[in-house]
C-alpha cells in the first residue's frame, strides 16, 4: 500500500507538530512555509548585531504535547530550558505592598501547592487559606454545554479573595489567555489552571528557555522532519486552493506551481488561514468564521545595558500596578546585560508610541530594581515589537467559534492555536491542535 500524501501549509509549531506526527504514522509529507525561517510567529529577529527573538515566552511542565514534539525530533529538554519548580517573584511598582513570592517546593501534589501558598510572601494568613481553598473550588467547576463566564466573574463565585485576584490570578489570566479577566473566557482558564495543578507536582514547573525560539524546537524538527524523507520547502507561498468535484487537491503557489496531495493542511494563523481560504468560492464561509476572530496584541520590549547588569538571584520577575507584566533577563540566553519586558493584551499601553512606550516602561524598571538595590543605567540600545495580531481575544464564549480540525470541505484541514483544543492559543495549543490533526487525518486516510 502506498502512503498517503499531505501537503502543510505553514511552518510554525502547529504545521511542523502536524508534520512530525502524521510522519511518524507513515505518511508522506510535505511542508511549505511562506517566510524563509522556520516558526511562524514565535521567530528570532535582529536588535542591531543582537539575535533576539520576536516575543519572550514561558512554557509549563504541564505543556506535554511540546515535551513529545520535542522528544520526538531528537531535543533533550535539558539543552533547551531551565526547569525549576513553580517560583513566583512579583514586584509592585510604585506600592508601599512591596513583593509576592510564591514558590513550590519539590514535593508530591497537591502538598507542593499547598506549602507554596502557606509559605507565600506578600499575602495574609487568612487570604492564604481563602485563596487556595477557593483556588480548589475553580479548578473542581464543571461547565455543562456551552456554558462559559468571564474569569472575574468565575473567581468572584468562587470567592476568590481580592489580594489572591489582584496578585496572582489576574496576572495568570493575562499571561496564559491574553485577554482582560473582565472579558476573558472562565472556562478556558479553568482548563489552564487544571493543566497545571492537577496533573502531577512536575505540570506547574517553569519551563524559562536557554536559546533562541528558532533553535528551542522549530529548526532542529524540520532538519529532522527532512533527513526523514519530508519535503520542507521555505519561501514558498501558498496562492490559492486546487479544488477538483468540490475536494481540495493541492495548491497553487505564488510562482505559478502546483503542489498535489490526499489532504492539504492549512497551518498558518488564523489571518493568514482566513485570507487563503477567501480565494476560493468553496471555502469563503470558513474564511468569515476566522476572520470574526477579534485580535489581541503582545509588546516586547528589550533593553540593552551594560553586560554587568543582570536579575540577582532569578531570571523571570513579575512586575504589577504598571504598564510592565513580566521581566526577564536574557543573560539565560547568554545574552548579558539584556532585559526583555512582555506586556500582555490591549490596555492603556496601546495608547502610546514606542518611545513613549520604551520611556515608561525604563522608569517602571528602574524603581521595581531599586528596592532589589539595582540602578539602572541608560540603556545602550532599545526595541519595542508589537505583534499586533499576536492571539486571538479569548472571550466569554469563545470554544463556540473556534473551528474543529476538519473541515466541512473534502480533504481540507485546519491546524492552529485558534482550533477546538480547549486550550488558549499558546504555543501548547498550537502543537495540541497539530496533533490532534494529524491523528484525525491518519483515522481517515487508513
Amino acid at each position: 500500500m502506498s502512503k498517503s500524501s499531505v501537503l502543510i501549509i505553514g511552518g510554525g509549531w502547529a504545521g511542523l507538530a502536524t508534520a512530525s506526527q502524521l510522519q511518524r504514522l507513515g505518511h508522506s509529507v510535505t511542508v511549505i512555509e511562506a517566510a524563509k525561517q522556520w516558526g511562524g510567529r514565535a521567530r528570532t529577529t535582529s536588535m542591531g548585531h543582537t539575535e533576539v527573538d520576536n516575543g519572550q515566552h514561558l512554557m509549563l511542565g504541564a505543556y506535554t504535547g511540546m515535551l513529545d514534539f520535542m522528544q520526538a525530533v531528537g531535543i533533550q529538554e535539558s539543552d533547551v530550558f531551565l526547569r525549576t519548580p513553580l517560583n513566583l517573584q512579583v514586584e509592585m511598582i510604585g506600592s508601599e505592598r512591596g513583593q509576592l513570592h510564591l514558590q513550590a517546593p519539590v514535593l508530591p501534589a497537591p502538598v507542593h501547592l499547598l506549602v507554596a501558598f502557606l509559605r507565600c510572601k506578600g499575602i495574609r494568613w487568612g487570604d492564604k487559606l481563602r485563596g487556595l481553598f477557593s483556588m480548589d473550588r475553580m479548578m473542581k467547576v464543571r461547565f455543562k454545554g456551552d456554558d462559559d463566564c468571564s474569569v472575574i466573574e468565575l473567581m468572584n463565585r468562587c470567592g476568590v479573595p481580592q489580594s489572591i485576584q489582584e496578585r496572582l490570578q489576574i496576572p495568570l489570566c493575562i499571561a496564559a489567555l491574553n485577554t482582560d479577566p473582565d472579558i476573558a473566557s472562565g472556562r478556558v482558564f479553568v482548563n489552564v489552571l487544571r493543566e497545571a495543578f492537577k496533573t502531577g507536582r512536575a505540570a506547574s514547573d517553569f519551563l524559562i528557555p536557554i536559546t533562541d525560539l528558532g533553535a528551542l524546537l522549530p529548526e532542529p524538527a524540520a532538519e529532522h522532519l527532512a533527513q526523514q524523507g519530508a519535503s520542507m520547502q521555505l519561501g514558498c507561498k501558498a496562492q490559492s486552493l486546487l479544488i477538483e468535484n468540490d475536494r481540495v487537491i493541492g495548491v497553487t503557489t505564488a510562482d505559478g506551481a502546483s503542489i498535489k496531495a490526499d489532504c492539504v493542511v492549512v497551518a498558518g494563523n488564523y489571518p493568514q488561514a482566513a485570507k487563503l481560504l477567501a480565494q476560493t468560492e468553496t471555502t469563503k464561509a470558513l474564511s468569515q468564521t476566522l476572520k470574526a476572530f477579534e485580535d489581541e496584541p503582545i509588546y516586547t520590549l528589550y533593553y540593552q545595558f551594560d553586560d554587568s547588569v543582570s536579575l540577582p538571584d532569578y531570571p523571570m520577575l513579575g512586575l504589577l500596578g504598571g504598564h510592565s507584566q513580566w521581566l526577564f533577563d536574557r543573560r539565560i540566553v547568554n545574552q548579558p546585560g539584556l532585559f526583555a519586558v512582555v506586556i500582555s493584551a490591549n490596555g492603556p499601553h496601546a495608547d502610546l508610541s514606542r518611545q513613549q512606550l520604551a520611556d515608561a516602561v525604563l522608569g517602571e524598571l528602574r524603581q521595581a530594581l531599586s528596592t532589589k538595590g539595582i540602578e539602572l543605567p541608560d540603556p545602550k540600545d532599545t526595541l519595542v515589537l508589537k505583534e499586533a495580531r499576536a492571539t486571538y481575544r479569548c472571550t466569554v464564549g469563545v470554544l463556540q467559534q473556534c473551528p474543529d480540525n476538519q473541515t466541512a470541505t473534502p480533504g481540507l484541514w485546519l491546524a492552529g492555536d485558534y482550533t477546538r483544543t480547549g486550550f488558549p492559543a499558546t504555543l501548547e495549543g498550537a502543537v495540541r491542535s497539530g496533533y490532534n490533526c494529524a491523528h484525525q487525518i491518519h483515522a481517515q486516510l487508513s
